[in-house]
């Protein structure tokens, strides 16, 4: 028989982000670039890094992880040279440039909503990001085709 203890042990990894410490976006940061960044809702953060992990590590790209920053510096065989970082969504929405798809896979998700009431207006609507892991890999040098393939199978 199958042991249940091993069914149920969660897939080690070389990237440990712990869910309750996943960094927000740094406030001096630029927007962030719609084309480097997905925000993924359906997943904690440690199963985000662990799927990047595993992508990475089938890709043979040697790769030095940074648990406390939730950040990973690759480099790929052809000397492409790439940072992963994750970041927590914020309740004010986000600081993107021009807003990524929001994956899940559960049809129809949206950013939870709070309404505030104001005695001046009716009401303001808040978007609510903080379910949402943000996803960003940018490129420091190397080929960008190459760079290319990697984000894709990564993002």
């Amino acid at each position: 028989g199958v042991d249940a203890t091993k069914a149920t042990a969660p897939r080690r990894t070389n990237w440990n982000i712990r869910d309750v410490s996943l960094p927000p976006v740094p406030p001096l940061c630029p927007p962030l670039d719609s084309k480097s960044v997905v925000c993924i809702a359906d997943a904690s953060p440690s199963v985000v890094a662990t799927r990047i992990s595993e992508c990475l590590r089938k890709r043979s790209v040697g790769v030095e992880y940074d648990d406390e920053a939730a950040s990973a510096y690759a480099l790929t065989s052809d000397n492409v040279r790439f940072t992963i970082n994750l970041y927590r969504g914020g309740k004010a929405g986000s600081l993107l440039s021009n807003s990524p798809p929001i994956y899940s896979e559960q049809k129809g998700l949206r950013p939870q909503s709070k309404v505030e009431h104001d005695t001046n207006s009716l009401s303001k609507i808040k978007p609510d990001f903080s379910h949402v892991v943000i996803v960003e890999c940018k490129r420091i040098r190397g080929d960008i085709i190459t760079f290319h393939r990697c984000r894709v199978a990564i993002l």
